[in-house]
């Protein structure tokens, strides 16, 4: 497997971890009498299926989890470390700030709480824990803080790059040259 299709593996694998602690999180916290919360699964798993869902309304970009509480509307948009905000999601974000809804980017399942908590939502005696910078939640995609260990892989991509890119400049530089060499012999004779 390559590492782009490892790592977007690794990435799926960590928003779903995610989502599932976070979705038994709010099973567990949320006062169902005043609360609502789903999950959306909007990944269609055909070509078919995705024309079926465009049909019925279906919109690319959704939040992973929305909640309603006491007639107020949040999104959740759970990404992983490396996890970016897509054109489609930029979208949605806008129309639901228009609608009137909150929209927040998280990181972590306890980053979602804390926007639950902060928005006054109450979560059954829980209390947000201090939260790293770059866990912190952000309502706009603009805002966010990478993870120092995403920084530093990129920093490592860029430096590998450079040197693939140096490799392969002179090894087209070396090869021109002893074309040229052999060139020139063939013509002295």
């Amino acid at each position: 497997m390559s590492l782009p299709a490892e790592r977007r593996r690794a990435a799926r694998q960590w928003e779903w971890q995610e989502q599932t602690a976070l979705a038994a999180q709010l099973e567990e916290l949320l006062d169902p009498d005043c609360t609502f919360f789903t999950s959306v699964e909007n990944q269609p798993w055909s070509q078919l299926a995705g024309i079926m869902r465009k049909r019925r309304g279906v919109k690319p970009g959704i939040c992973d989890v929305l909640i309603w509480h006491r007639g107020r509307s949040i999104g959740i948009e759970l990404k992983s470390l490396f996890g970016r905000v897509s054109a489609a999601q930029r979208q949605v974000r806008a129309a639901m700030l228009r609608a009137g809804m909150q929209w927040w980017c998280c990181r972590t399942a306890t980053a979602a709480l804390t926007v639950l908590y902060r928005a006054g939502v109450p979560l059954s005696g829980w209390k947000p824990p201090p939260l790293e910078a770059w866990e912190d939640p952000v309502s706009d995609p603009d805002q966010v803080i990478w993870a120092p260990q995403v920084l530093a892989q990129w920093r490592e991509d860029r430096a590998r790059w450079r040197e693939r890119s140096k490799a392969r400049q002179a090894a087209t530089t070396g090869q021109g040259s002893a074309q040229g060499d052999r060139h020139a012999l063939a013509c002295e004779c």
